[in-house]
Formats: C-alpha cells, structure tokens, sequence
C-alpha cells in the first residue's frame, strides 16, 4: 500500500476570542495546514472548550480536525504525537468544506501535546492509499495557556 505525504506550509497556533452572546466569550486556538504549491487548505485544527454533557457548567476542551476531501470516511483517522502509538478516531461527519474528526481531550493528551515536536495524522483515500499529514506542535503549550478560561 502507497503512502502520500502532503508537504505543507502551516500556520502558526493562534488564539481568537469572540463574543458568544450573553456576556460570554468564546476562545478558541486553530491553525491551518496548506498545500505547498497551491495554497489550498488541507487540514485545520481547531482547539476548543465544549459543554460536557448535559451539565450546563461543565467544559471540556476537544480538538477538531477539518480534513482534506477524498477520504475513506469509515476507517476514520489516526493521531500519533512524535514516535507515540497511534490512537484511531472516528471521521464524525463531512459537508462541501472537508470531513471532521472531535477528539476529546484529556489531561493526558493535553500535556503530550503541551510536550510533543509534532502531531501525524494519518488517513486512508478511497484508493486504500495512506495520507499523512505532519503538524509542529512549536508553540502549542504558549498558545494554550492563552486559551485557559483564567488568561
């Protein structure tokens, strides 16, 4: 089986706060991955906080994924951070922007990517061939600790 890295030029993470209504704020941290030669966007991770639940007072911080288009939906994605073993993850929906992965996450995850060089995510084209995308995690914790509620 093929193996397609995508060469990309990324964005640095950046944090936007905007207003949510009713006096509240909503922060969240992105950056975006573009194809080399041509600009297009392949890839956006987007970190923020979400209602836990159906607990109104509880947040939790998720990271979600706009994937390239021409994907095989049902194997889903594969995070890996540096030389980690891969976590799969379900491809939750697609629209006419791409297709998007959620993933929750937890301390653990939150201080292995706070840690971590960079961030592979691995998918499967209607072809069977593998595509994988490389992320620099190089300000990652910086741009965290803006996004925390206190900042």
């Amino acid at each position: 089986m093929a193996s397609q890295a995508i060469r990309a030029v990324e964005s640095a993470w950046e944090v936007v706060s905007a207003h949510a209504g009713e006096g509240r704020s909503a922060r969240r941290m992105n950056k975006v991955m573009r194809a080399a030669g041509s600009g297009q966007q392949i890839m956006a991770l987007t970190i923020h906080p979400r209602r836990k639940g159906d607990d109104e007072g509880e947040e939790e911080l998720v990271m979600q994924l706009a994937l390239p288009h021409g994907l095989n939906l049902p194997e889903g994605v594969q995070i890996s951070i540096d030389d980690d073993e891969p976590a799969s993850h379900d491809i939750v929906t697609a629209d006419q922007n791409g297709a998007y992965a959620i993933i929750p996450l937890d301390d653990n995850l939150l201080a292995r990517l706070r840690e971590g060089k960079k961030l592979v995510a691995r998918m499967k084209n209607m072809k069977g061939n593998e595509v994988r995308i490389e992320v620099s995690l190089d300000g990652f914790g910086e741009a965290a600790e803006k996004l925390a509620p206190s900042a």
